[in-house]
C-alpha cells in the first residue's frame, strides 16, 4: 500500500455494489458462507468482509494517516518478506522486514521503530486495527501496543 488512492481502490475492488464493484457470484458465495438466500448474503457481505492493507513502502508510511482514514479499510498490516521468516538461525529470524528494506533503514533501528509506531498511531487514531507478523512469541513481547 503506497497511497490513499490505492486504499480507496482496494476497498472498491473488495466490496460488493453499491459500496464497491466486486463481482457477486451468487451461485457460490451464499452457499459456501452459510447464507440461506442470495438476498441474505448480499445484505451482510460488505459488513462481514475485512479489508487488510499491507504497509511496507515509503509512500505508505508518508500517507498512513490518510490510508487509515479510508472508509472500508479495517486493518493496517505491517508486513514481512516471505524469505525472511523461512530462514532461521539459532531461533532468531534472519532478514529484514519489507518496511525496513523499503525505507532503507536498519530493521529494529530507530527509524524503523518510528515508522512502525506512526502506522500503529494512524490505525488507532482512525479506529482501525493494526497487525504485524510474528513468527514466534518472543518478538511480540517487544511491542508497546495491545493490538
Amino acid at each position: 500500500m503506497s497511497c490513499q488512492e490505492d486504499a480507496k481502490r482496494i476497498v472498491q475492488y473488495s466490496k460488493y455494489p453499491p459500496v464497491g464493484s466486486r463481482g457477486f457470484g451468487p451461485m457460490f458465495a451464499p452457499v459456501i458462507l452459510g447464507h440461506s438466500t442470495e438476498t441474505a448474503y448480499a445484505e451482510e457481505a460488505n459488513e462481514q468482509l475485512m479489508v487488510i492493507v499491507q504497509m511496507e513502502s515509503k509512500g505508505g508510511v508518508a500517507e498512513c494517516e490518510e490510508i487509515a482514514a479510508v472508509d472500508g479499510i479495517d486493518c493496517l498490516f505491517i508486513g514481512k518478506s516471505l524469505p525472511a521468516y523461512l530462514k532461521q538461525k539459532d531461533n532468531n529470524l534472519v532478514g529484514p522486514f519489507d518496511l525496513a528494506k523499503q525505507l532503507g533503514v536498519e530493521r529494529k533501528g530507530p527509524e524503523h521503530e518510528a515508522a512502525i509506531q506512526r502506522i500503529l498511531k494512524a490505525a488507532h487514531d482512525a479506529g482501525k486495527k493494526a497487525a504485524i507478523f510474528c513468527a514466534y512469541l518472543a518478538p511480540s513481547n517487544d511491542t508497546t501496543s495491545s493490538d
